[in-house]
């Protein structure tokens, strides 16, 4: 990467959440850098979370909608 280039943002595109967790640790390793670097491996870290919401959603019933006359 031409020292000219001002920053690298990586993207989690795909990865599983244990192999973005592990390339993002690895590259925060590498030590200083010309460049600055971004992450956005928000829908790599949050995989689990979500088939976890899931199982949620599919075991629990849904809530009672709330009294018109409010709690009692």
């Amino acid at each position: 990467m031409p020292l000219a280039v001002p920053g690298i943002a990586f993207l989690s595109g795909g990865q599983s959440d244990e192999d973005a967790t592990a390339h993002l640790s690895l590259m925060n390793q590498l030590g200083p850098l010309p460049w600055k670097l971004s992450f956005s491996y928000g829908r790599a870290l949050q995989a689990a979370r979500r088939r976890l919401g899931g199982q949620i959603r599919k075991t629990t019933p849904p809530a009672s909608a709330p009294s018109a006359t409010g709690p009692k």
